[in-house]
């Protein structure tokens, strides 16, 4: 695609940086290490240059530059995901949707999360919790991210779906295994994560698309986000095939189970580690019980609890960037972007560029003056469609962890890996049990 290039961006400087290896570039780094970007903010600021393997790329961090990348897709920019994530979410699917498509589409599945729609969800998820913090408290030591994977693919699978107890079934194991492999990298080689995430995605697409044929078949349509994309028509008035179903849905299980077990095993692993917190969490819980309200009223209260969310967001953003290719030549922050680069907008750099103590969790920063540098939940078009969904999952979870139960965190590596999302290597051992019980 070829474009005149306006002389006033041809007189901008390209973004400071450098290339690296010969034929990798630097991919080791920017994939392997979670301190490489930063690092480069750092030295060169909000906007800097590398290459991935062959391809010049820039990061971006910054809330007006990432804003400035998200609200010009389709002008300036083009989403363009690596190739194997693109093929594992499938070509229908919201990270690939442009244009009409995607408007369309994020048009349909918003119903599913509008405020009627999340308090249809509201007693399954009580329900759910409840029965998982007690099975912790039984089991006394636990992996928290392996029990909170299953309490997220659970929700996931049943409220979008509509099938009970994914994580007991063979469908569960498949959700995982696809999502271990969602951001592989490079070539594919046998017995490697993304050969078994691609394998695990054809056995989703066969079960899911006998789903959708008994629906069809039996005429049994519920309000979950299947049924609704079963009975919606494209944007050209067409019904949506199956793999545009299955694509579709896929993406949001994605995102409602495996961004959410990341971000709530973050959440148990900083409130675990500060006392200080933990304590002004436990202190709003019992105020609240005191005060005996209905527990849908109390439960939009738990003011100290949304902060500790956000900062929990902030340090440890599930989704950590987003990709894509310059369409046109275009200016950011004053350096020339050519058409034909990628452009890495990045949300964790930008949550660790504010100036007060960034790497400190302190979820009062979001008190008084709550930082501007921060957008977990993206922007624009690709602004997440689930974030009012994520946030009750999170609500009703951990306000009935602290109220009613205590965790410590035995002496482990609190090592945090990045990829497919952030979370400890070890994946957080935790000692579980009721509030007040004897150790």
């Amino acid at each position: 695609m070829s474009s005149a290039i306006d002389p006033r961006i041809e007189e901008k400087p390209l973004p400071p940086g450098q290339n690296g290896l010969p034929l990798i570039g630097e991919a080791l780094q920017v994939f392997g290490d979670r301190n490489f970007t930063i690092a480069r903010h750092r030295k060169y600021g909000n906007v800097f240059r590398t290459r991935i393997f062959k391809t010049p790329t820039v990061f971006v961090r910054g809330l007006e530059e990432c804003l400035f990348v998200l609200r010009n897709e389709g002008h300036y920019f083009q989403n363009s995901l690596p190739e194997n994530t693109r093929k594992l979410f499938g070509e229908h699917s919201l990270a690939n949707s442009t244009g009409t498509a995607l408007a369309h589409r994020r048009k349909i599945l918003s119903r599913s999360f509008r405020p009627r729609a999340l308090d249809s969800y509201r007693k399954y998820i009580e329900e759910t919790a409840s029965r998982y913090l007690r099975l912790w408290a039984e089991r006394r030591d636990i992996v928290m991210y392996d029990e909170l994977s299953s309490f997220s693919l659970d929700l996931a699978w049943k409220l979008f779906a509509g099938i009970d107890n994914a994580s007991q079934s063979e469908v569960g194991k498949l959700l995982k295994t696809w999502f271990a492999g969602l951001f592989s990298f490079g070539p594919i080689f046998p017995g490697g994560r993304a050969a078994k995430a691609f394998q695990a995605r054809q056995k989703l697409f066969d079960f899911i698309r006998q789903e959708i044929d008994r629906r069809r078949l039996e005429d049994d349509f519920g309000v979950d986000i299947l049924s609704i994309l079963i009975q919606s028509r494209d944007e050209n008035g067409c019904e949506l095939s199956d793999r545009a179903i299955v694509d579709i849905l896929l993406n949001i299980l994605g995102a409602g189970f495996g961004t959410m077990t990341s971000a709530l095993t973050s959440f148990f692993l900083l409130v675990g580690q500060h006392s200080n917190v933990e304590q002004k969490l436990r202190a709003e819980q019992d105020e609240l019980a005191r005060a005996q309200l209905p527990r849908a009223d109390t439960i939009d209260r738990m003011v100290y609890l949304e902060a500790t969310f956000n900062e929990v967001l902030r340090l440890y953003p599930p989704i950590a960037a987003g990709f894509v290719r310059v369409i046109k030549e275009c200016e950011i922050a004053g350096y020339q972007i050519p058409e034909g680069w990628i452009v890495i907008w990045s949300i964790d750099a930008t949550h660790l560029g504010i100036e007060n103590d960034p790497n400190a969790f302190q979820p009062e920063r979001f008190l008084s003056s709550p930082p501007t540098d921060f957008i977990p939940f993206g922007g624009g078009m690709r602004e997440c469609l689930g974030r009012e969904y994520a946030r009750l999952e999170m609500r009703v979870l951990c306000s009935k962890a602290l109220a009613h139960y205590e965790w410590e965190l035995p002496r482990q590596d609190f090592t945090m890996t990045t990829l497919p999302v952030p979370k400890p290597k070890n994946g957080l051992k935790v000692r579980f049990r009721q509030r007040g019980e004897k150790q």
